[in-house]
C-alpha cells in the first residue's frame, strides 16, 4: 500500500512540474491516473481499503482540472468511467449511471465532489477560469447526485454511510458557495436542492437513540450553521422558517433533541453533537436579536429565549464540566446590549400599541430574564473547589472575567435596583455567622462582580453616589468580620481574601464620603494585617488597596497618622518587607500627611521620616563592606524610592493651591524657602551619599534614575516644597554625577533631569549655569557620548529643549558654534533612526527659533549666513536624505521646510551648490534638467507641505526605485 501511496505521489509531483503541457500529454496523463482507480477499485478487495490512494489519485485529477479545465475531461466522467466500465460524456447517462453504482462506488462519485472543491477552496483565487467550469459543468452534477440520494431517503434505501458522505459532501460545497460572487453568485434557489435534503434530516421520523443518527443531525447542524454564518441569504424565507420551527418549536426535532440529549445524561457521550446544536441554536438567535429584543411578550420568543436559558443552566463547573454556558454568555450580553443601545426601545413600541399595561409588562419580562440569567452565572463563578480552580485557573479568569463584563452591561441596563439586591444579599450573608464553604463562595463570587461595577463605575461621580447607601448596607452589615475570617482560612482563603481586597479598593467612593469615613479604621486595621502578615500577593494587594483608599480620601485621613507611623516605620526598617509594598505605604503616607492644615507639623512629619531612612541607609552601609549582596542593594535603592514616593505624595495638588487663600500660599512657599528644618540639606546629603560616594551603587542605572526622581519630584510644583531645590543645586547634582559617571546605561537619567529642569525652569535659568552644563555634559564628555547612540541622542535632545524652551540660553555662547552645531551635524550621518529624528527635531527648532527675541533672530542669522552654517546643514542633509530609507523620508521633509520657509533666497543657491557636489552619486538616474526642476518645484513650495511630495518624488528618482502608490495599471 505504501508503494502504491507513493505511486500516486509522483503524480502530484509531475503535476507541480508542468509546463505548459499539450494537449495529448494532458490526456494522457488524465487517462494513466484512471486507470490506476480503475484498478484499485476492481480489486478484490473492497475499494475502502484503498481509500488513501485513491484520495490521492482523484485529487491529482482535480488538480489536472482547476489547472486546464478547458483541455482535460471532467473529472467526474474520469472516475465514473473508471469504476463503471461506461463511456459517456453527457449529464443524461451521468444521471442513469449513478442509479447503478453500488453505495461504495457512489461514495467515490461523492468523493470526487468533495475533493475537487475543497482543493479550488485552498487556492483561495475567486478570480480563477475554473470557477466558471465548476458552476456548468460540476455543480450541476452535484444536485443531480443529492436529487438520486434523496430520493433513496424518502424511500426509505439509504445507507448511512451514505448519507453521512453526502453531508460531507456539502459541507465542502458549503464552504465554497458563500464565497463566490459576481456573476458566478449563488442564490436560495440554486441551492434550494442542497438545503432541502438537510431539512429532512431534521424532519421526521428521527431517532435520537443511536450513534450514527445523531452523526448525521451533527453534520446538518454545521452546515446550516456555516451557511447563516457566512451569509444568510442562501437560505430563503421559508427555509429559514422551516429550520426555525424545527429548532425551536415544540414537539418538533429540536425540542426532543434538547430533552433527550442536550440536558440528559447522554450529554456527555455526544458531546460534539450537542455543540453543534447549541452553536445553530446561538447563530440563530444572534441573527434575530432585534426580533427578539422587542417581541419578549410573545409566546414564540418566550420559548427560544426558554430554550437559551435551559441550554445556559447544563449543571457543571464551566470549562471544566461544561463549556456551554460560556459559548452563551456571548449571546446573552449581546442581547442585554440591544437594550442597552436602544434606551427608548419601550417608548418606540408604545407608538404602535395602546395597551397602557404594555410598558410595565415589557420592562418586567425583561427584567425578569436577565435577572434570572445573572443568577444563573452568579452560580456559575462560585469557586468552591480550589484543586479544581487552579488546574484551569487561566481559563476561570477569563471566564470570571467575561461573567462581570456581562453584569456590567445588565447593571447599566436594570441600574440601581440590580446593584441593591447584589449588596443585600452580600450584608445579609455577611451578617451571618455561617463560615460554610457554599456561604463563602457565595459571598465571594457576589463580592467580585460587585467590585467590577465599582471599578466601572468610578470613572462616573454620579454613578458612584448612587451607589454609597449600598455599600454602606454591606460595610453595617458585618463584612469585614467575614474578611477577619478568610484570615484563618488555608488555601482558598488566599483566593477569597484576594477578592476581598480588590473589593475594598474600589469602594475608594465609599470611603470618601461622609457615610463611609467611620469603617476607615477597621479597613486599615485590616489591610495592615495583611500587608504585614500576609503572603507576598495579598500584601502587594493590601496595599495597592491602602494608596487607592489614601489617594481619595487622604484630606481625611490625618486623625489616623498617628496608627500608620508606626507601620511605615516597621516596613522600613525591616528588610524582608517587599519593597513596592514599602514604597507604596510611604507614598500613601505622604498623601494623608500633605493634608494637615499646618505646614511646620507636615515639616516634622517629612523631616521624621527622611531622618528615618537616612539612618537605615547608614546601618546598612555600616554593616556592609565593600561588596552588596543583591537582596541588600535592593534594599537600599528601595530607600531612595520611599524618599521619590514622599516626594509625590508631598506635593501640594493643584486644586489643594485652589483653595488656599494668598496669605496661606506665601506662608506655605516661604516656609519651604528657607527650610529651617533642613529637610531638604538632608535629602541631599543622603542622595549624594548613596549615589555619589558609595562606590557599590554609584554607577548602578536603578539608583541613578531613582536619584534623578528625587531632583525631578519638586519642577514644577506651583508652590516651592519640601522638595523643590533651586536651579543651582539642581544643575551642580547633575554636573557631579555627569562627571562620575562611566556606565553609557547611566547617563540618560542625568540627561533627563536637566531637560526637565529647562522644561520647568527655563524662564528663571541663568544662561552662563546653562552653559556650565552645556560644557560639563557635553563639550567635557564629548569622546565618552560618541561611543554609544542613546548618549548622542541625549546630548541633541537636550540642545532641542533649551532652543525650543528659550533659544538666548544657548545659542549666543561660543560652545554653541563650537560644540553643539558640528555636533549635531555629525548626527545627520548616524545609522540609527531614533538619532536621525532627534538631530533633525534640532535643526527645525533652531531654524524656527519660534520663542526667539530679535536678537535671537539676528544671532542664528548670523550663523546661517556669515559662518556659513546654511550652505553646510543643506549639504549634510541632501547626502543624508538621499541615503536614507524610504520608511525615514518623513523625518526630513519638515527640516527642508523649515530651511526653505526661513531662509527662501539663500536656499536656492545652497541646494544647487550641494547638488553639484553630489552629481557623480546621481548623475546615473538624473540629468542635469531634471535637477533643474527639482529646484525649480521645490523653492515654488515655499517651504509648504506641497514640498514633501517634490522630496519623495526626487528620492525616488535619485534611488530608481518606483512609486507603486502613484501608478495606474
Amino acid at each position: 500500500m505504501n508503494c502504491r501511496y507513493f505511486g500516486a505521489l509522483t503524480y502530484t509531483v509531475v503535476l507541480q512540474h508542468l509546463d505548459q503541457p499539450s494537449n495529448r500529454s494532458l490526456l494522457e496523463l488524465v487517462l494513466s491516473i484512471g486507470s490506476h482507480i480503475r484498478r484499485l477499485t476492481h480489486e478484490g478487495n473492497s475499494s475502502s481499503s484503498n481509500i488513501l490512494i485513491l484520495r490521492k489519485l482523484i485529487s491529482n485529477l482535480s488538480q489536472v482540472f482547476i489547472n486546464y479545465h478547458d483541455k482535460t475531461p471532467n473529472p467526474l466522467f474520469t472516475v465514473l468511467e473508471a469504476i463503471s466500465d461506461t463511456d459517456f460524456q453527457d449529464a443524461t447517462s451521468f444521471a442513469y449511471c449513478i442509479t447503478q453504482l453500488t453505495p461504495d462506488r457512489f461514495s467515490l462519485i461523492l468523493l470526487v465532489f468533495a475533493i475537487l472543491i475543497e482543493d479550488v477552496t485552498r487556492r483561495n483565487d475567486y478570480k480563477l477560469p475554473v470557477h466558471h467550469a465548476i458552476r456548468s459543468q460540476i455543480y450541476p452534477m452535484l444536485l443531480t447526485s443529492v436529487e438520486y440520494i434523496e430520493h433513496l431517503h424518502t424511500q426509505g434505501e439509504m445507507l448511512y454511510g451514505l448519507d453521512l458522505e453526502t453531508l460531507k459532501t456539502i459541507s465542502s460545497w458549503m464552504a465554497y458557495i458563500p464565497n463566490i460572487g459576481g456573476d458566478l453568485r449563488f442564490s436560495a434557489e440554486d441551492i434550494a436542492p442542497l438545503t432541502r435534503y438537510l431539512i429532512i434530516h431534521l424532519q421526521g421520523p428521527y431517532s435520537l437513540d443511536n450513534e450514527t443518527n445523531l452523526q448525521q443531525y451533527k453534520e446538518a447542524l454545521l452546515i446550516f450553521s456555516e451557511i447563516l454564518e457566512s451569509n444568510a441569504a442562501l437560505l430563503s424565507l421559508e427555509t429559514k422558517l422551516i429550520l426555525y420551527s424545527q429548532i425551536f418549536d415544540e414537539n418538533k426535532w429540536g425540542s426532543e433533541f434538547l430533552k433527550k440529549v442536550v440536558l440528559s445524561e447522554k450529554r456527555e457521550e455526544f458531546e460534539d453533537e450537542v455543540n453543534a446544536f447549541v452553536y445553530l441554536v446561538i447563530v440563530i438567535a444572534q441573527l434575530n436579536l432585534i426580533r427578539l429584543s422587542r417581541s419578549i411578550l410573545t409566546p414564540q420568543t418566550q420559548n427560544i429565549l426558554s430554550i437559551m436559558y435551559q441550554i445556559t443552566t447544563i449543571p457543571g463547573s464551566p470549562l471544566i464540566d461544561e463549556m456551554i454556558s460560556q459559548q452563551m454568555l456571548v449571546f446573552w450580553e449581546e442581547f442585554a446590549d440591544v437594550y442597552v443601545d436602544l434606551e427608548d426601545l419601550v417608548e418606540i413600541l408604545m407608538e404602535n400599541n395602546n395597551d397602557p399595561g404594555f410598558a410595565d409588562s415589557f420592562k418586567r419580562e425583561r427584567d425578569r430574564i436577565f435577572d434570572e440569567v445573572a443568577r444563573v452565572y452568579w452560580k456559575k463563578i462560585q469557586i468552591t473547589d480550589l484543586q479544581s480552580y487552579q488546574s484551569s485557573k487561566s481559563d476561570l479568569l477569563t471566564y470570571r472575567n467575561n461573567v462581570a463584563d456581562f453584569f456590567l452591561v445588565v447593571y447599566n441596563l436594570l441600574k440601581s435596583p440590580f446593584y441593591r439586591s447584589l449588596a443585600a444579599f452580600t450584608a445579609e450573608k455577611a451578617g451571618s455567622t455561617d463560615f460554610s464553604n457554599k456561604n463563602l463562595a457565595e459571598i465571594e463570587s457576589t463580592l467580585f462582580l460587585l467590585y467590577k461595577i465599582n471599578e466601572d463605575s468610578s470613572y462616573y461621580e454620579l454613578q458612584t453616589r448612587e451607589l454609597i447607601p449600598y455599600s454602606k448596607a454591606i460595610f453595617d452589615g458585618g463584612i469585614m468580620r467575614f474578611f477577619e475570617h478568610l484570615i484563618l482560612i488555608p488555601d482558598i482563603g488566599i483566593l477569597y481574601m484576594s477578592t476581598a481586597l480588590h473589593f475594598i479598593s474600589s469602594n475608594e467612593f465609599y470611603f470618601a464620603s461622609e457615610e463611609g469615613f467611620g469603617h476607615l479604621g477597621g479597613v486599615f486595621d485590616y489591610l495592615f494585617t495583611v500587608i504585614m502578615k500576609g503572603s507576598k500577593p495579598l500584601s502587594l494587594l493590601a496595599s495597592k488597596a491602602v494608596t487607592n483608599v489614601c489617594e481619595h480620601c487622604g484630606s481625611k485621613l490625618t486623625s489616623y497618622l498617628s496608627n500608620l507611623e508606626p507601620v511605615v516605620i516597621e516596613m522600613l526598617k525591616n528588610t524582608n518587607i517587599d519593597s513596592l509594598v514599602r514604597l507604596r505605604m510611604f507614598n500613601a503616607f505622604s498623601v494623608i500627611a500633605r493634608g494637615i492644615g499646618s505646614v511646620e507639623e507636615h515639616a516634622e512629619i517629612i523631616k521624621g521620616l527622611i531622618t528615618t531612612i537616612v539612618e537605615a541607609a547608614r546601618s546598612m552601609i555600616d554593616n556592609t563592606k565593600d561588596e552588596l549582596r543583591e537582596e541588600q542593594e535592593d534594599y537600599l535603592v528601595s530607600l531612595i524610592s520611599c524618599i521619590v514616593n514622599i516626594a509625590k505624595g508631598s506635593g501640594l495638588p493643584d486644586e489643594t493651591v485652589d483653595e488656599m487663600s494668598e496669605e496661606e500660599q506665601e506662608r506655605y512657599r516661604s516656609f519651604w524657602a528657607s527650610d529651617p528644618l533642613q529637610t531638604k540639606k538632608l535629602v541631599l546629603l543622603i542622595i549624594e551619599e548613596l549615589c555619589l560616594n558609595y562606590d557599590p551603587l554609584a554607577q548602578k542605572p536603578i539608583v541613578v534614575e531613582k536619584a534623578t526622581h528625587v531632583f525631578k519630584a519638586g519642577l514644577g510644583e506651583r508652590l516651592d516644597g519640601p522638595f523643590t531645590l533651586d536651579n543651582t543645586t539642581v544643575a551642580q547634582f547633575a554636573l557631579r554625577m555627569m562627571n562620575s559617571l562611566t556606565n553609557p546605561n547611566s547617563v540618560p537619567y542625568v540627561f533627563n533631569l536637566v531637560e526637565a529642569l529647562v522644561k520647568f525652569n527655563f524662564r528663571t535659568l541663568e544662561p552662563g549655569l546653562v552653559l556650565e552644563l552645556v560644557n560639563g555634559l557635553i563639550a567635557e564628555r564629548l569622546d565618552f557620548l560618541s561611543t554609544d547612540p542613546d548618549m548622542v541622542k541625549c546630548a541633541i535632545d537636550l540642545s532641542a529643549r533649551i532652543i525650543e524652551c528659550k533659544p538666548s540660553l544657548i545659542i549666543h555662547a561660543d560652545a554653541f558654534v563650537n560644540i553643539i552645531i558640528p555636533f549635531a551635524l555629525d548626527g545627520l550621518s548616524a545609522n540609527e533612526t531614533f538619532i536621525v529624528k532627534s538631530v533633525l527635531k534640532f535643526w527645525t527648532d533652531f531654524t524656527a527659533l519660534r520663542k526667539g527675541s530679535k536678537e535671537d533672530q539676528e544671532k542664528m542669522n548670523d550663523i546661517f549666513i556669515r559662518h556659513n552654517l546654511g550652505q553646510v546643514l543643506t549639504r549634510r542633509l541632501i547626502e543624508a536624505f538621499l541615503k536614507s530609507p524610504r520608511s525615514a523620508l518623513e523625518l526630513y521633509y519638515i527640516t527642508f521646510r523649515a530651511l526653505l520657509g526661513k531662509f527662501p533666497t539663500h536656499f536656492k543657491q545652497w541646494l544647487i551648490n550641494s547638488l553639484e557636489n553630489q552629481e557623480t552619486s546621481i548623475e546615473a538616474r538624473v540629468s542635469g534638467k531634471d535637477l533643474e526642476m527639482f529646484i525649480h518645484r521645490l523653492l515654488v513650495t515655499r517651504g509648504r507641505r506641497a514640498a514633501n511630495e517634490v522630496l519623495k518624488s526626487f528620492w525616488l528618482q535619485v534611488n530608481g526605485v518606483v512609486d507603486y502608490g502613484s501608478q495606474s495599471f
